[in-house]
């Protein structure tokens, strides 16, 4: 394979605007369409001859409303009863209906008076088959394979939609991958530099995502994420839309919110406006064939979405806390979508970080399809092996005491995921630590250990107070992806490459070895358990100790805690002892320790 041409591309397929790129020549080519432009409006336009896709579709939101689409992003994986997506139906122009399953579909008037209905699926396939087009010729051949990127927070029925969209016109799909991580990936491609972490705030069209990485020479790490699948320029155009009707209202005396001519216009104008404000103090807001007019100052436009300007700060915040980051151990903030262009969204953030951090040297319009490129290629360098069809070892995580458990068991179809649920063990327990193991053993040590994630400054709570939620992926390209959550308090991400755990000679002596071992590690859990037990006596004892019960003298204390250290350590030498040895000390926290806080 010629290391200068990759036979592959990488798609930002946008509310608003799509994007995409090529490896030409041994580097990333942002590929333009036939109008000359670097991005493409995602719109979709039916006339009588024909259909029409990007700038010329655009250019028809107003004199062929009806059978014009556009946001059509924003319906891709919903039903047509979803409740977000209920102001975004109340204010298109074109006509949106339901299928017997409540399945959306666009209706579109054909030239012979004849009516169809296509689904959010087909028009993006539409609007994905002209990007192909378009790259197709600037290479010079065709191209079958391609990453496409979507919204981190995207639900799995987006995804899918996303995924259906692109085998309508016979597409490959190397992988799905998350916006934030490609704009990583472009930043990454240009730096290559010391470890960092780095923020990316994505306000694109339709969608808000803040994610959290780490970044270093060879590796990108997906901290955490949060985000809005309902935040975006769309919805600052349609903050500017409602107040533009409400003042034509009042001048004219006519209400013309419900006019589906009149929603082309005012979306036109609004978005419009919206652009100019970035670079001017005004906008002046006029029709055709209309003598309504009216000036939209900056301050005005920024003081209608003060508040979603703020859920995005909200967010940005959020994330830190969850990546248990402080917003000075950032290293660089990167700007990905067009609303980002916003100057009050620039204010905001350097408010927030040292302006030094916003990193200005990456095009905010196509840092994501620049990589999305940039990974299809390495998917391509790396042959696009044929992985594995199911789970070659088991995969789990450590709970406590070095007990294994096992979440996506060996001989799993590919793709799997499993989610498990549990609480803290203990009383006050501040962090976690768990480890990310493949293996047929029981205990920990006997196995690989893949990675780790660290849970710190946890909330201080009761034994069994606090839920923490596991959920192991294995996806279709033999990625283990592991995300721990505490709900509105930490999430934190592993994503790890499975085709380079473990030689694959290596397998069938692990599995034989396990299979041989079996009784023994049954008896090592039934001892390791009554180990973990002991564990949690000594910690809930030491909490009690510390609590300072007015019933527990000074001396008594200290001869309790001589105790738990002297259990503490025989644990640190003796992890493999007997049942009946652990049983005896439980019973002598027992029988010292607790009956006396407890009355």
């Amino acid at each position: 394979m010629d290391p200068n041409n990759y036979n592959v591309m990488g798609i930002d397929l946008g509310t608003t605007n799509s994007c995409v790129a090529v490896w030409k020549n041994g580097q990333i080519a942002i590929v333009p369409n036939d109008c000359g432009k670097r991005i493409t409006p995602s719109v979709v336009s039916f006339l009588r001859d024909g259909v029409l896709v990007g700038n010329a579709a655009s250019k028809k939101m107003t004199v062929n409303h009806k059978n014009t689409v556009f946001n059509c992003k924003r319906l891709l994986g919903h039903k047509i009863t979803d409740e977000v997506i209920k102001s975004d139906l109340s204010l298109l122009p074109y006509v949106v209906v339901a299928d017997d399953d409540n399945n959306i579909k666009i209706q579109i008037e054909t030239s012979e008076g004849e009516t169809k209905y296509y689904s959010p699926e087909e028009i993006s396939a539409m609007i994905l088959r002209y990007l192909r087009s378009q790259a197709e010729a600037f290479v010079g051949h065709v191209i079958n394979d391609v990453v496409i990127t979507v919204p981190a927070y995207f639900t799995e029925a987006q995804r899918k939609a996303t995924s259906t969209a692109a085998r309508l016109v016979g597409l490959n799909v190397l992988q799905l991958l998350d916006e934030p991580t490609a704009a990583a990936i472009a930043y990454h491609f240009e730096q290559k530099s010391r470890t960092q972490h780095i923020l990316v705030y994505d306000l694109g069209g339709g969608t808000f995502d803040a994610s959290v990485l780490q970044v270093s020479d060879s590796t990108i790490r997906v901290l955490t994420h949060d985000g809005d699948n309902h935040l975006g320029g769309e919805d600052f155009d349609r903050m500017l839309m409602n107040y533009l009707f409400f003042q034509y209202e009042k001048q004219k005396g006519e209400d013309v919110m419900n006019d589906r001519v009149w929603r082309a216009r005012m979306h036109a104008v609004a978005e419009s406006c919206k652009l100019e404000l970035s670079v001017a103090s005004s906008s002046l807001v006029e029709f055709d064939n209309s003598d309504f007019t009216y000036s939209v100052s900056r301050f005005l436009f920024e003081n209608l979405n003060k508040e979603l300007f703020n859920r995005t700060i909200s967010i940005v915040e959020r994330t830190l806390k969850k990546a248990q980051l402080s917003k000075e151990q950032i290293d660089n903030v990167i700007l990905v979508g067009g609303s980002t262009r916003i100057p009050r969204i620039q204010r905001l953030l350097g408010e927030r970080f040292d302006n030094s951090k916003i990193c200005k040297g990456i095009n905010a319009d196509e840092a994501v399809a620049t990589g999305a490129a940039i990974y299809a290629a390495y998917l391509s360098s790396q042959q696009i092996k044929q992985y594995p069809s199911s789970v070659l070892l088991s995969l789990g995580i450590e709970l406590h005491g070095g007990i294994i458990e096992k979440m996506i068991p060996r001989g799993s179809p590919i793709p799997s995921y499993s989610v498990l649920e549990f609480t803290t063990p203990t009383d006050y327990q501040n962090k976690i630590l768990f480890h990310i193991v493949m293996g047929e053993r029981s205990l920990l040590r006997n196995n690989i250990v893949l990675d780790t994630i660290l849970l710190e400054d946890l909330p201080l709570c009761r034994a069994h107070e606090m839920t923490i939620k596991v959920k192991m992926t294995v996806n279709s390209n033999y990625h283990l992806i592991t995300e721990v959550d505490i709900p509105e308090k930490v999430h934190k991400v592993s994503d790890i490459f499975l085709g380079n755990s473990v030689d694959s000679a290596e397998i069938p002596r692990l599995i034989r070895e396990a299979e041989e071992k079996a009784f023994e590690d049954r008896e090592l859990v039934a001892r390791h358990t009554e180990m973990s037990i002991l564990d949690c006596l000594v910690e809930e004892g030491h909490a009690l100790l510390n609590s300072r019960n007015p019933r527990m003298t000074t001396d008594w204390i200290q001869q309790m805690n001589d105790m738990l250290v002297e259990i503490r350590e025989w644990m640190k030498v003796n992890e493999d002892a007997d049942i009946s040895e652990c049983q005896e000390r439980q019973q002598l926290i027992r029988r010292k320790l607790l009956p006396v806080v407890s009355r």
